[in-house]
């Protein structure tokens, strides 16, 4: 290649020849390994340069040059094979001047040096000679056998040694092999982890679950029969036996009738055989149905070693269900509650149960505004329960109950309590629901509390429940007959509400879920002994009146999260239902801050990745108007809710 003055531009350089540039294919959106991994071993057609001979580079991610690869050529296609053994040590090249651009081309100019060295192996490759390298560092910085000779963490170890060292290039190679081969295996135990919760999630689904249950029955049957089969072989061996000594008999007592010694003894070995025949038929008879359990035993050890049928809650030695037992008990009401007619009077009692039970007042008044909106709230924090309790008693005379929810809640129809993953005992909720229905129903408005509603999967219980227009469980043919019904229709009078607990047994909030909920997080109870509340109850009032002031507010949310955040239309509506609600009782310059921590801070913090959830946050500050305490009062719900909720 030659550079000559441009007669054209003052400023600039004409490339007179390219006979010494080398191909480069343009992969800047990749990096080197994924960029391996797509071109390896498929058919590329061959530019002029390649079919010349040209040498072939690779542009990847961080203007990263890789290169030569070496390649076939095969008529007009060439191809890089992926087991080449020239790809674990490829140059690179990150200079500026490496690349050079043309209308629709790229070249390079081999006279760049190399930079370092990268291994563009597969993946499997990558790893196993990360391991080895991992091995060797470590046998040489100590005599003994490490505690950490686990893939990842030896790995990292020896990652952490390269960075101190004489030869750069070659550490700076090894080095970065290695990070490479630390994230497939990240990326390989998150593939596992997930397909793990999909498998559990997949196995609630009915069809699966029949056709599970109909396999395990075919494999019992077959198992009963082939021990039948076997069975009935030896009896009919020991009938042929019986029968034969009985033809003996008779022949012995044609031939001595008159040896009357000899016959009476013969008799009396024909009674001992048949006595000891019925004997071995008594015990073979017997023996069927041992070896018939015994194989579906182990039928069902095998089939509960699944995770299929350990999701399901099956073992060998299941008993059948208990009984579906009916509950009766009505809830805990005082007879002639007093009764408040309108909003503005249900803000002073309210304000007065805050006081005697220690509590937020603005706590209660948004679970109000979440129950007014036909929102569930979920409260969150040390007062979750006390709260919630203390607006049963103010809205509801003290109607309420409490539903704890359990890890292996897997479908609404576990609300009901009819049946246990672990079916030797019962549901400690059996029937409650069913049982607060038909006090609500008779009563009036009453409030059911599902307590530590994120122990399971939130997507498999409860939303298909919220998602149902009519608020109705549907019920399995199986459990038709102990519920009485096909379909079980929620009362508008039972009100729901739940709570949130923080810990390691919890599972992920879904984001889908804040489409029908709101989370109010309620602090502590105030030091001091609580009052006891005068139980109330509020007259259902008319809907909620909208409001130009929150539609202008909800208006604004989609401008305001455009760059970080592509807003959901449930939650928009979430925020318009409950911002109207709030305005009954509340001055409008705070209704914003309270769509901002009971509807929007939620929602980011279990469906933004933690790298973006801070620009997410200032947006949102951005949009309510939220002061420096306020803002720091918004992350730090975020990144408490985060915790809880993920």
């Amino acid at each position: 290649m030659t550079i000559g003055e441009n007669p054209l531009r003052e400023d600039g350089l004409a490339v007179q020849s390219t006979g010494r540039l080398h191909t480069v294919l343009d992969h800047h959106k990749h990096r080197y390994d994924a960029t391996i991994d797509r071109i390896a071993n498929r058919k590329i057609s061959a530019t002029t340069e390649i079919l010349a001979g040209s040498d072939l580079y690779i542009w990847c991610r961080d203007d990263t040059l890789i290169g030569p690869i070496g390649y076939k050529l095969d008529e007009k296609y060439f191809t890089v094979a992926a087991d080449d053994q020239r790809l674990s040590r490829v140059p690179i090249r990150k200079d500026e001047n490496a690349v050079f651009r043309f209308p629709g081309r790229i070249y390079c100019a081999p006279e760049t040096l190399p930079t370092g060295y990268l291994d563009c192996r597969p993946d499997v490759a990558v790893v196993r000679t990360a391991i080895r390298d991992a091995v060797e560092i470590a046998e040489a910085r100590t005599n003994d056998v490490p505690d950490f000779l686990q893939t990842r963490a030896l790995m990292q170890h020896a990652a952490n040694a390269l960075r101190v060292g004489e030869d750069l290039d070659d550490r700076k190679f090894r080095f970065e092999r290695m990070a490479r081969a630390i994230k497939i295996i990240q990326d390989s135990n998150d593939i596992r982890e997930e397909a793990e919760e999909l498998a559990t999630l997949v196995l609630n689904h009915p069809s699966i679950r029949d056709g599970v249950e109909e396999h395990r029955r075919r494999i019992q049957a077959e198992i009963a029969r082939t021990a039948r089969e076997t069975v009935e072989a030896e009896l009919k061996h020991e009938t042929a036996q019986l029968e034969r000594i009985r033809r003996e008999v008779a022949e012995l007592e044609r031939q001595h009738a008159d040896a009357f010694a000899s016959l009476e003894q013969t008799r009396q070995q024909t009674a001992d055989a048949e006595a000891a025949v019925d004997t071995q038929l008594a015990s073979l008879e017997s023996s069927i149905v041992e070896r018939i359990a015994d194989a579906v035993d182990n039928a069902s050890d095998l089939l509960s070693d699944s995770v299929i049928f350990r999701a399901l809650g099956n073992s060998k030695s299941t008993p059948r269900p208990e009984a579906f037992v009916r509950t009766n008990v009505s809830f805990a009401t005082t007879e002639n509650a007093p009764t408040v007619q309108k909003a503005v009077d249900f803000d002073t009692v309210l304000y007065r149960t805050a006081a005697d039970q220690n509590l937020s007042h603005s706590a209660l008044r948004r679970i109000h505004a979440a129950v007014r909106a036909g929102l569930i709230p979920i409260a969150t924090g040390n007062g979750s329960s006390a709260a919630l309790n203390a607006y049963a008693n103010a809205a509801f005379a003290a109607r309420i109950a409490e539903l704890p929810v359990a890890h292996d809640f897997l479908s609404p129809v576990d609300l009901l309590g009819v049946r246990a993953s672990d079916t030797t005992t019962r549901r400690a909720h059996s029937d409650l629901l069913l049982a607060a229905n038909r006090e609500a129903e008779k009563n009036g408005p009453s409030l059911l509390i599902l307590e530590s509603a994120n122990q399971a999967p939130t997507e498999s219980f409860l939303l298909p429940w919220l998602r149902s227009h009519d608020r109705s469980i549907a019920v399995p043919p199986t459990l038709q007959d102990i519920v009485g019904s096909r379909r079980v229709q929620i009362h508008e009078n039972l009100r729901i509400a739940a709570t949130a607990v923080s810990g390691t047994t919890t599972a992920p909030l879904s984001p889908d879920i804040w489409g029908f909920c709101v989370a109010i997080d309620v602090p502590q109870p105030r030091p001091g002994s609580p009052k006891i509340s005068e139980p109330t109850q509020l007259v259902p009032d008319a809907p909620v009146p909208t409001s130009d002031h929150v539609a202008r507010l909800v208006d604004d949310l989609d401008d305001a999260f455009d760059e970080c955040w592509m807003i959901d239309n449930a939650i928009d509506d979430a925020a318009r239902r409950f911002g109207e609600a709030l305005h009954q009782v509340v001055h409008a310059d705070s209704i914003a801050y309270a769509i901002a921590e009971c509807v929007l801070v939620p929602a980011l913090a279990t469906s933004v990745p933690a790298a973006g959830l801070n620009d997410a946050l200032d947006a949102v500050g951005m949009w309510c108007g939220a002061d420096s305490t306020q803002m720091r009062g918004i992350r730090r719900l975020a990144h408490r809710l985060q915790r809880t909720f993920t």
